[in-house]
Formats: structure tokens, C-alpha cells, sequence
């Protein structure tokens, strides 16, 4: 037995993924069917959709399953994910590397975003050193052999003199080298000056590397962008190839009737399923297109109020629409498979519609608005509550004009294929028992005469919808009610004697029988087994046998059947604190027209909302567990002897994960239809019922109907969801040592600061020493003297051959010549311990608290190591404080007023509530 059904949308906009999740324990969508409920509004149209992208317009609706990073092939930047939606992203590209798009394909990362690093003999340098055209250094290119000089040949060539090429001038006569001093534009890293020694350019802007296209030189990677077209896409977004991202319409810019983005291939507009062939505006479509010449809010609608059989109860969250499957009759409607003898428990998805080109629900009232009906032809009108359905054909209307409907047009049929192959009742059975007639319900709602029968005598057999058994008689005063006939069999006999015989049924009611009749073990395992398998169980008073004394069910509520309470009548309490009960309560209170019988009138008091039960008894009890709802209750509380619960229901496999629930068992513990004392033992139906010409439905009955809709509708929770909490993060939790932090949910923490000296860095931070590489006499090119280690110690250099002066070929060079000592100044050391080039010692100070002396990198310079801060993105936050990795913390933003931060992942916007 398959119970499907759909979420209307209150919002056209809503995401479809959420609207379809009607069997899982998101109850602020729950109600009989599956949907949202509404108290004083009309239904709106709804996107028949599985997941993605939906259509707000007119016609065939396709469906759209988002595209990953991997369908995509994308491993960088945004993508579109083809339905209109975004991906924030695919990945980053390596660092100075690669970039995005570079290689030429599209959002992938490749391309040479890289230098290649020169040497001496690309430079054709062949003295002093040199620049490796990336930004690093080459600390030599050789010697030149006397009386040559490094740059009298050119840059870093040997020579005896002349113009240099790179601006550095030697005179003639051997005089000395003017070193070029400043870098042009555009160089970076380590240039030659011309006279055998280095000039510092820094480094390159943002986006920059050094050296890319030409040596010492800065240029930025370049990609080439895609375009829209180029990637045939109409709608939603595409990536641009390069790490950017394309708006193409965005999600809404599909007008035609019918598309949705998606529909026709990803971002492209269309009607087909998930990309698949375009099934076009077809049917009843290209009717509808008619209703484009309207006014705004003046498209071709219908209206009206959906009725059980008899036309006069309204229903509640019945599914309204105009089925597009083909033109002709069945238009393409599936057909129902009656009980659970296929063993599968279906829970319920999308609702067996066919294919539908506009829908919506009724609301508590019954009422409907179904909007852009196609005008100017005869068309199929669908209403369907789970296994009730009919289908009317509604005459072909003027465009642009607004038509209400009458209540013979909008009820539930009377019987099994009453006007269309497609109208349906659901297969019930019915056990009557001798004080409680519920047939009766059914009878007065309006069912046909010919629908209530005996059981055909094999499973599957032929007969009525509402099939007679008589509960079994003479134990402890239990017996059995009204009958078709003398061949109505009992109960225990042909209906809870086996598997085969419960599970043709799509429910199964028991009327009390007047005595308790306890079953055996055999008997309860197989009415479990049966709502186990997505039967639906409906139990009154004495019947609470097949509850209270058998595992699990016996824990569903604290029974007390020895010495319950008797109420000849009681107030009894809606219980309105869930999306089902709200709806109840609502419809409860829809006005009776007395005159007409028309409306629902069953309220006592609206506040606190009450109904007057007669015949009520104690036997459950609050509170219910957890898995059951409660739904009527004594009006008044007592502790002492346990508040009386009227009605309660459960989902079934009890205990197991709402999305494998499919059953359902309700319990009354009330009568139904008689006084005290009355009897319908064998009688002959309906003669229990009023015969031909029944009263009205009563008050209890009124609610019983509803609970009868309920019992075939589509399973979803009756328990609201918890109250939504996040679990705050500590810094020990996140393992961060120092600076600040998000708490996940949306706060910040502060994780201390490091000690003197320290920094915080990293992800998750950590106090750290600043470090520096010391460097050594050979990595100098120091032949002799003391140097810095760049870490703010000295080296010392072996000393120099005898006849030879440190210095006296250069800084730190042996040489002849006399050696001029260089200052700290002179040769740009900022701290620490160094050599003069001379061969003597010298102090260039000490740096300030937090920084050591190369700790940022740059030698004999102080500094700290740098920490570039991660992004919300890169922490993936989109809410609250979070850390970015530096010691400083990161504003992430504010979730949706209908979303918790924190409540499905730290520092990330989820639903209130489970999905």
C-alpha cells in the first residue's frame, strides 16, 4: 500500500527539498496528508518537484537535481549548480602555482603561475652575484682574474672598463663602478646593479609572481573568461573559469510556462526531468498559455470548499489539482494498490498526482483558491486525501474569470469508481462491535449503501470498500455488533486469523465490543505486525486489548484498566501545540450553517478550545511517550489519579526513525455513536444507523470523521520536533591555545593571549617562538672576519692566508689592500651581532618584545613570522564569530529568522528544528 503525499508551498520560493520531506520529523509541515497546515488561508499553488529547482509558473513542471563540484568536473572557484543555486566553491588553486582556469580549462586549476628561476649561465652572468629573476639570489657567478673587474664587461661580466648595459659605469681607466641604485618599474626581487653586487626591488602587488613572464619582473597569471553563451546556459549561474562566477538570469529566469532552470540541461531553461529530453507545454499546457493575455492576479481560478461524500462536512488538507498526464481519460492518474500485502513500508514522498499542472491543499475550512486553470476548454479536476479521490470534469471556463464551484462538484466520491475509473475509497475493514457502531461514521459521511459488505471469502476477493466482521462474542460480556447478514464472519475467525487476511486492508477499525476480550499472543503479534508494515490501526475503548498488555505498545501511554474513571459526559481539551492538532482544532471550530448542515460546530469553549464527549472513559492516561501524541484530554488535571487521555495515536515501527515509520494506530477511548446501555448486536445494516434516512453526524462522530481521514492520509509525526539547542565549543574543544574563536553558536570566546615573546598562529592557533634559519660564512660567500648569522649572532670566518687583510678585497674578502670597516648602517643589519668586514665584531642591537631578530623572515632585520588570516569561507562559517587563525576573530553574519546558528554544524545555518 503505498500513502503519498504532497507539501504545499507557502511561499512559492520555499525550497522544494524541504516541502518533499513530508515522512520525515520536520513537523512544521506535518498534517493527514503530509502538508503544512493553514488556519484561515486557502492552500496556494504548489511546485510538484522532487528536489531542486521549481517552477512558479504555469505548465508541465520538470524537475532539477543540483550539480556537484565532481558532475561539474570543477575543482576551483563558484559554479552554478545548473538549477539557478550557487556553490560557493570548488577549491583553491595552489599558491604561486597554478590558478584558476589558467591551464584553459574551464574552472580547473593549471596554467605555468609560476617562474622558473635563471641561472648564471641564462643570465650569462660569469662574476658577483645575480638575481635568479624570481626574487631569490644567486650568491655568485664567479670571479674576475686581475686587472678585470665584475661589470667591466658588462652586467656581471668581467672587463677592464666601459659603459655597463644596466646603467653602471666603469671609467676607462679602471676607476671605480658607479652602481645603478634604483629599480625600474615593474622589478622585483634581487636585479644586478651593474657593479658586481645586488639591488633589492621587494616584492610583487597582489594577485603578482615574480618573474612569470620575464626574469625580475612582475606580472599576474591571465585567464581567459567564459561567457554565458559560450556555455549555453540562460538561467541561474555558471563559473566564469576563472575563480568568478556568471550570473545568467539567476534562478527565476525561466518564463515560459511550464520551465524551470534546469529542466532543459543544467542552466538551461526547460520541462524535463533532471536535464532529460524537454518534454515542451504540452496537454492541458498549451490550453493555460491563454491565461498569459490576463491581467496580473486575474488568471483563469477556480474555487471552492472540499466536502466528504454527503457535502456537507469540509476536509481539511485535501489536494486539489488539474492533472496533465494526457488529454484523455485516465489523464494519465496512477492507480492505487490496496493494502500492504507487497511488504514494503513506503514512506511517503511525493503523492501518486500523475503529473499535474496546478495544485494546492484546502485549508481547515475546506476551502480553496486553484489558480491559472486552462480556460476556453473542458478539463479533469483531481481532489485526493491519501486513498480518497475523485476526478470531475469541469466545463471549459472564459480566460481571465474566476469560478466557484458547488459543493456536488468538490466532494469526496460515494463509492468506488463513481464517475471516473480513477474515484477511489479507501479498503477498510470493519470490526463491529456491540456499543460502539463506527460503520456508522462512514455511513453518515456519505458512502454508498452497495460499498459496506461482507469480506469476499479469499484475500482480494471482490466486494463492497467497508467490509463487516462481527468481534467475538460471550467473554466477559464482549459482543459482537450489526452484520450484513448471518454469513458476516467473526473477527477472530476470518480477519485477525492470519497475515493474508489483515494485510489486504489499507486500514482495519475495532469497535468496542462492550467487555474485554483479551486476545492471545498470536493475535496482538499479528495486528503489530500488520500497522508494522504500514497497516492502520483504529481501536476504541475495550479494544485497547490490542494495546495494553503487549510490548511496545503497552509502553505508549500509563494504562489503567482495572479501575478506570466512567464519564456519562466530560469536557475534554484540543491539544492545538502541534501543526496536526492546530489544524483539528481549527477545523473543529469551522461554523455549523444549522440550517443546511453545513460547516462543523463541534467547539464547546474556544479558549480554552474544548469538545463535549459522552460515554469517555479512563483507561489511558497522561503523559504519553515518546512517539505518541496526545490529543484529547480531560479538561481538568488529576495528579493523583492520572489526567484521562480521550485520544492518542502513534506511528508505526514504534521506536523506529521517523523515516521508516509508515503505520499508524489510534486509540478512543470513547463511544462513538450510542448512549449507555444501547446495543447493536446483530443487527442488520444499517438499521444501527438510522436505515435509510440517518441523523446528522453528532459531535463525537464529527470527530471520529476527522480521525477517519487521518487514519488513510499520508504518515508523518504527530510529535512536534524539540526545541532547537546548540552545543556551545570551548577552546579545548576546537583544540585553539590563544587569541579569539567562535563558540559555534554564534559567540565568541577569548582563548587567552601567548606569553611575552610569543605569537598566536595558525588554525587551530597556537603560541609560538618566532624562529629564524641562521645563516652561515659559506651561504655569505664570507671568506674571512666575523659575520651576522642573520639571527642576531656573529659567525666567525677562518682567517685570512699570511700577507692577506680580511677585507682587503671586499667586505670579508682576503685581500692586499687596507680594509675600511663597515658600520650596522652600512650594511643594513638592524640587530643582533655582526662583523665589520674587517674581521671585527660588531652589535646592531636587540629587537622589541614579540619580534627576533630575522624572525619575520628578512635577515638581520627584526620582525615577526607573518600570518595571513583565514576567511569565514575557508573556515566554512556563514554565521557568528569564528577564529581567523591569527589571534583575530571573523564576524561571519546572521542566519535567517527561520534558522539556528550552530544547530547542525558549528558556526553554520541550519534549520530549527529536524530536516
Amino acid at each position: 500500500m503505498k500513502f503519498r503525499a504532497i507539501i504545499v508551498a507557502a511561499s512559492m520560493t520555499a525550497a522544494f527539498a524541504s516541502l518533499m520531506h513530508c515522512g520525515g520529523d520536520d513537523d512544521n509541515n506535518a498534517m493527514p496528508d503530509g502538508g503544512s497546515t493553514s488556519s484561515s488561508t486557502s492552500g496556494q499553488i504548489i511546485p510538484i518537484n522532487e528536489g531542486g529547482s521549481t517552477s512558479t509558473s504555469s505548465g508541465t513542471v520538470g524537475i532539477c537535481v543540483p550539480k556537484t563540484c565532481a558532475d561539474l568536473e570543477a575543482n576551483c572557484g563558484p559554479q552554478g549548480d545548473g538549477c539557478g543555486g550557487i556553490i560557493e566553491s570548488c577549491g583553491t588553486c595552489t599558491e604561486g602555482q597554478e590558478t584558476c582556469g589558467g591551464g584553459g580549462a574551464p574552472s580547473r586549476c593549471g596554467g605555468s603561475a609560476r617562474c622558473i628561476p635563471q641561472s648564471c649561465e641564462d643570465l650569462k652572468f660569469t662574476c658577483g652575484p645575480a638575481g635568479d629573476g624570481c626574487g631569490g639570489k644567486i650568491d655568485s657567478c664567479g670571479s674576475c682574474s686581475e686587472p678585470q673587474i665584475c661589470g667591466g664587461g658588462g652586467t656581471g661580466r668581467c672587463g677592464g672598463g666601459i659603459l655597463g648595459l644596466d646603467g653602471g659605469l666603469y671609467y676607462a681607466d679602471g676607476g671605480p663602478c658607479q652602481p645603478r641604485t634604483t629599480c625600474a618599474a615593474g622589478e622585483c626581487g634581487f636585479v644586478a646593479n651593474g657593479c658586481g653586487d645586488l639591488l633589492e626591488c621587494g616584492g610583487c602587488g597582489p594577485g603578482e609572481i615574480c618573474g612569470l613572464n620575464a626574469p625580475s619582473i612582475c606580472a599576474a597569471p591571465t585567464c581567459t573568461k567564459t561567457t554565458c553563451t559560450a556555455q549555453g546556459a540562460n538561467c541561474g549561474y555558471v563559473a566564469d573559469g576563472c575563480g568568478g562566477l556568471l550570473d545568467c538570469g539567476g534562478p527565476n529566469a525561466c518564463a515560459a510556462a511550464g520551465q524551470i532552470c534546469g529542466g532543459g540541461g543544467p542552466n538551461k531553461c526547460g520541462t524535463g526531468v533532471d536535464g532529460g529530453p524537454d518534454i515542451g507545454c504540452v496537454n492541458f499546457c498549451l490550453d493555460q498559455q491563454k491565461n498569459d493575455t490576463c491581467a496580473p492576479g486575474q488568471r483563469t481560478k477556480l474555487t471552492g470548499t472540499v466536502y466528504a461524500p454527503n457535502g456537507k462536512l469540509p476536509i481539511p488538507d485535501a489536494i486539489v489539482f488539474v492533472p496533465n498526464g494526457s488529454k484523455t481519460s485516465p489523464w494519465g492518474l496512477p492507480t492505487f494498490t490496496d493494502g500492504v500485502a507487497n511488504a514494503v513500508c513506503e514512506q511517503c514522498t511525493l503523492q501518486s498526482l500523475g503529473t499535474p499542472l496546478v495544485a494546492t491543499k484546502t485549508a481547515a475550512d475546506g476551502t480553496f483558491t486553484l489558480d491559472n486553470v486552462p480556460p476556453e476548454i473542458d478539463f479533469p479536476l483531481v481532489i485526493q486525501l491519501g486513498r480518497w479521490r475523485r476526478v470531475v470534469t469541469i466545463p471549459a471556463r472564459t480566460s481571465c474569470t474566476s469560478t466557484a464551484l458547488t459543493p456536488e462538484q468538490t466532494r469526496f466520491p460515494k463509492k468506488q469508481n463513481e464517475g471516473s475509473p480513477r474515484d477511489t475509497l479507501p479498503l477498510l475493514a470493519v470490526s463491529t462491535g456491540s456499543v460502539d457502531a463506527l460503520e456508522c461514521v462512514l455511513y453518515k459521511l456519505g458512502v454508498d449503501r452497495s460499498e459496506f459488505t461482507n469480506p469476499s471469502a479469499t484475500p482480494g476477493g471482490p466486494g463492497g470498500r467497508i467490509r463487516l466482521y462481527q468481534d467475538n462474542t460471550i467473554v466477559n460480556g464482549a459482543k459482537g455488533g450489526a452484520r450484513i447478514d448471518i454469513n458476516t464472519p467473526r473477527t477472530d475467525q476470518a480477519l485477525t486469523s492470519s497475515a493474508a487476511n489483515l494485510n489486504q486492508y489499507d486500514a482495519v477499525i475495532f469497535g468496542c465490543p462492550g467487555g474485554e476480550n483479551n486476545r492471545d499472543d498470536g493475535t496482538d503479534d499479528r495486528v503489530r505486525a500488520y500497522a508494522d508494515r504500514g497497516g492502520r490501526v483504529y481501536a476504541t475503548h475495550f479494544n485497547y486489548v490490542y494495546l495494553y498488555d503487549r510490548a511496545p505498545w503497552d509502553s505508549t501511554t500509563p494504562w489503567n484498566t482495572t479501575n478506570p474513571q466512567s464519564f456519562a459526559t466530560v469536557d475534554a481539551l484540543v491539544n492545538k501545540s502541534f501543526p496536526k492538532g492546530a489544524t483539528f482544532g481549527d477545523w473543529l471550530g469551522v461554523p455549523l450553517n444549522t440550517t443546511t448542515g453545513v460547516g462543523v460546530g463541534a467547539l464547546k469553549t474556544v479558549t480554552p478550545p474544548t469538545v463535549q464527549l459522552e460515554e469517555a472513559r479512563g483507561d489511558a492516561r497522561l503523559f504519553v511517550s515518546a512517539g505518541a501524541q496526545a490529543w484529547l484530554t480531560q479538561n481538568v488535571l488529576f495528579p493523583e489519579f492520572g489526567t484521562p487521555v480521550f485520544h492518542y495515536t502513534f506511528n508505526t515501527p514504534l521506536g523506529a526513525p521517523p523515516a521508516n515509520q509508515c503505520g499508524r494506530v489510534l486509540f478512543s477511548d470513547f463511544h462513538v455513536t450510542l448512549t449507555a446501555g444501547a446495543s447493536t448486536e446483530n443487527q442488520i445494516f444499517p438499521a444501527e444507523c438510522g436505515g435509510d434516512n440517518p441523523a446528522p453526524l453528532t459531535v463525537q462522530e464529527k470527530i471520529l470523521a476527522f480521525f477517519l481521514f487521518d487514519l488513510t492520509s499520508c504518515i508523518t509525526p504527530d510529535v512536534p520536533p524539540p526545541t532547537p539547542t546548540c552545543k556551545k565549543l570551548t577552546c579545548a574543544d576546537q583544540d585553539i591555545q590563544c587569541g579569539f574563536a567562535g563558540d559555534g553558536c554564534g559567540e565568541q570566546l577569548n582563548c587567552n593571549p601567548c606569553p611575552t615573546g610569543q605569537l598566536c598562529v595558525g588554525t587551530p592557533a597556537r603560541c609560538i617562538t618566532p624562529a629564524c634559519s641562521p645563516s652561515t660564512c659559506e651561504a655569505q660567500g664570507a671568506e674571512c672576519g666575523m659575520v651576522s648569522n642573520g639571527c642576531g649572532q656573529s659567525v666567525t670566518c677562518p682567517p685570512c692566508d699570511a700577507g692577506l687583510t680580511c677585507g682587503g678585497s671586499g667586505p670579508n674578502k682576503c685581500g692586499k689592500n687596507d680594509c675600511t670597516p663597515k658600520t650596522c648602517q652600512e650594511q643594513n643589519i638592524g640587530c643582533g651581532h655582526a662583523g665589520d668586514g674587517c674581521g671585527a665584531p660588531l652589535f646592531c642591537g636587540d629587537c622589541p618584545p614579540g619580534q627576533t631578530c630575522g624572525g619575520g623572515g628578512v635577515p638581520n632585520q627584526c620582525g615577526a613570522p607573518s600570518c595571513v588570516a583565514r576567511t569565514c569561507q575557508q573556515a566554512g562559517a556563514n554565521c557568528g564569530p569564528v577564529a581567523d587563525g591569527c589571534g583575530g576573530i571573523l564576524q561571519c553574519g546572521i542566519c535567517r529568522n527561520d534558522e539556528i546558528c550552530g544547530i547542525e554544524a558549528p558556526s553554520r545555518c541550519g534549520k530549527a528544528g529536524p530536516q
